[in-house]
Protein backbone atom coordinates (compact mmCIF):
# COMPACT_ATOMS: atom_id res chain seq x y z
CA UNK A 1 0.00 0.00 0.00
CA UNK A 2 1.80 3.28 -1.42
CA UNK A 3 -1.03 6.19 -1.06
CA UNK A 4 -3.82 6.03 1.99
CA UNK A 5 -6.59 8.62 2.60
CA UNK A 6 -7.34 8.74 6.31
CA UNK A 7 -9.02 12.05 6.18
CA UNK A 8 -11.79 12.82 8.70
CA UNK A 9 -11.54 10.29 10.76
CA UNK A 10 -10.62 11.38 14.37
CA UNK A 11 -7.83 9.72 15.00
CA UNK A 12 -6.35 12.16 17.15
CA UNK A 13 -9.32 10.70 19.41
CA UNK A 14 -6.97 7.99 21.06
CA UNK A 15 -5.24 7.86 24.41
CA UNK A 16 -3.41 11.23 24.45
CA UNK A 17 -1.05 9.81 26.78
CA UNK A 18 0.16 6.51 24.48
CA UNK A 19 -0.94 4.78 27.36
CA UNK A 20 -3.26 2.52 24.99
CA UNK A 21 -2.51 -1.81 24.95
CA UNK A 22 -1.58 -2.19 21.39
CA UNK A 23 2.19 -2.11 20.62
CA UNK A 24 2.03 0.20 17.69
CA UNK A 25 0.50 3.15 19.95
CA UNK A 26 3.13 3.67 22.57
CA UNK A 27 6.39 5.62 21.82
CA UNK A 28 8.34 6.49 19.98
CA UNK A 29 5.70 6.47 17.69
CA UNK A 30 2.81 7.81 19.84
CA UNK A 31 -0.10 6.79 18.02
CA UNK A 32 -1.12 4.70 14.99
CA UNK A 33 -0.33 7.46 12.51
CA UNK A 34 3.54 7.17 13.63
CA UNK A 35 3.51 3.78 13.22
CA UNK A 36 2.87 3.78 9.52
CA UNK A 37 4.85 6.90 8.49
CA UNK A 38 8.26 4.03 9.30
CA UNK A 39 10.23 2.45 11.73
CA UNK A 40 13.73 3.73 13.05
CA UNK A 41 15.14 0.54 14.09
CA UNK A 42 15.54 -1.55 11.49
CA UNK A 43 17.67 0.37 9.28
CA UNK A 44 21.91 2.47 10.39
CA UNK A 45 22.49 5.60 8.32
CA UNK A 46 24.24 3.25 6.20
CA UNK A 47 21.59 0.91 4.88
CA UNK A 48 19.46 3.81 4.88
CA UNK A 49 21.65 5.73 2.73
CA UNK A 50 22.03 2.77 0.33
CA UNK A 51 18.36 1.77 0.19
CA UNK A 52 17.65 5.85 -0.90
CA UNK A 53 20.09 5.33 -3.77
CA UNK A 54 18.98 2.42 -4.81
CA UNK A 55 15.13 3.17 -4.46
CA UNK A 56 14.38 -0.09 -2.72
CA UNK A 57 13.59 1.36 0.38
CA UNK A 58 10.78 -0.22 2.16
CA UNK A 59 10.96 0.44 5.86
CA UNK A 60 7.13 1.29 7.22
CA UNK A 61 5.05 -1.00 7.33
CA UNK A 62 2.59 -0.01 5.02
CA UNK A 63 5.43 1.52 2.14
CA UNK A 64 3.63 4.35 1.85
CA UNK A 65 4.50 7.60 -0.46
CA UNK A 66 1.33 9.38 0.21
CA UNK A 67 -0.60 10.10 3.83
CA UNK A 68 -3.34 12.05 4.17
CA UNK A 69 -4.43 13.10 7.73
CA UNK A 70 -6.58 15.55 7.03
CA UNK A 71 -9.38 16.75 9.55
CA UNK A 72 -8.60 14.02 12.19
CA UNK A 73 -8.59 16.10 15.49
CA UNK A 74 -4.80 15.01 15.34
CA UNK A 75 -2.75 17.14 18.55
CA UNK A 76 0.51 17.77 19.37
CA UNK A 77 1.89 14.43 20.31
CA UNK A 78 0.20 12.58 17.19
CA UNK A 79 2.46 14.89 15.26
CA UNK A 80 5.55 14.07 16.94
CA UNK A 81 4.75 10.44 15.82
CA UNK A 82 4.70 11.25 12.85
CA UNK A 83 7.48 13.50 12.71
CA UNK A 84 9.85 11.10 14.10
CA UNK A 85 9.09 8.44 11.42
CA UNK A 86 9.73 10.92 8.49
CA UNK A 87 13.75 10.19 8.60
CA UNK A 88 13.29 6.19 7.62
CA UNK A 89 10.07 6.69 5.80
CA UNK A 90 9.03 6.44 1.75
CA UNK A 91 6.31 9.61 2.30
CA UNK A 92 6.57 11.70 -0.66
CA UNK A 93 3.10 13.71 0.20
CA UNK A 94 1.72 13.95 3.87
CA UNK A 95 -1.21 16.15 4.53
CA UNK A 96 -2.29 17.35 7.71
CA UNK A 97 -4.84 20.17 6.75
CA UNK A 98 -7.97 20.97 9.24
CA UNK A 99 -5.79 20.05 12.74
CA UNK A 100 -6.37 23.00 14.53
CA UNK A 101 -5.15 21.53 17.96
CA UNK A 102 -1.63 20.67 15.75
CA UNK A 103 -0.74 24.33 16.66
CA UNK A 104 3.13 25.21 17.14
CA UNK A 105 3.94 22.51 18.98
CA UNK A 106 3.46 19.72 16.75
CA UNK A 107 4.51 22.55 13.81
CA UNK A 108 8.16 22.46 15.20
CA UNK A 109 8.32 19.06 15.83
CA UNK A 110 7.70 18.63 11.94
CA UNK A 111 9.93 21.87 11.18
CA UNK A 112 12.81 20.04 12.81
CA UNK A 113 11.81 16.71 11.55
CA UNK A 114 11.42 17.58 8.05
CA UNK A 115 15.03 18.57 7.31
CA UNK A 116 15.52 14.95 7.45
CA UNK A 117 12.84 13.26 5.98
CA UNK A 118 14.22 10.86 3.39
CA UNK A 119 12.07 11.47 0.72
CA UNK A 120 9.48 14.01 1.56
CA UNK A 121 8.18 15.97 -1.44
CA UNK A 122 5.18 18.05 -0.20
CA UNK A 123 3.97 19.21 3.23
CA UNK A 124 0.24 20.45 3.84
CA UNK A 125 -0.32 22.21 6.96
CA UNK A 126 -3.57 24.48 5.85
CA UNK A 127 -5.71 25.35 8.98
CA UNK A 128 -3.08 23.64 11.79
CA UNK A 129 -2.98 26.23 14.02
CA UNK A 130 0.30 27.77 13.73
CA UNK A 131 1.64 31.02 14.63
CA UNK A 132 3.92 33.26 12.81
CA UNK A 133 6.76 31.41 15.02
CA UNK A 134 5.29 27.66 14.21
CA UNK A 135 5.21 28.90 10.42
CA UNK A 136 8.54 29.94 10.46
CA UNK A 137 10.06 26.57 12.07
CA UNK A 138 8.47 24.39 9.46
CA UNK A 139 9.49 26.67 6.35
CA UNK A 140 13.16 26.78 7.63
CA UNK A 141 12.91 23.28 7.72
CA UNK A 142 11.87 22.86 4.65
CA UNK A 143 14.24 25.14 3.36
CA UNK A 144 16.79 23.05 4.70
CA UNK A 145 15.09 19.88 3.54
CA UNK A 146 17.02 17.46 0.69
CA UNK A 147 13.64 17.59 -1.74
CA UNK A 148 10.87 19.77 0.01
CA UNK A 149 9.41 21.59 -2.95
CA UNK A 150 5.88 22.04 -1.87
CA UNK A 151 4.90 23.87 1.88
CA UNK A 152 0.86 24.89 2.23
CA UNK A 153 0.23 26.89 5.80
CA UNK A 154 -2.33 28.61 4.67
CA UNK A 155 -5.14 29.54 6.78
CA UNK A 156 -3.54 29.85 10.32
Amino acid sequence: LEVLDLSNNALGDGDPQGQDDAAWYRAPFFGPLGALVGDASTLDDADKEKDLVEGERRDGPLSLTSLDASGNRLRPENVRGIAHGLSVSRLRHLSLNDNPDVGNQGGIALGAAIRTAALLEELSLARTGLNATGAVVVAVGARRSRYVHRLDVSGN
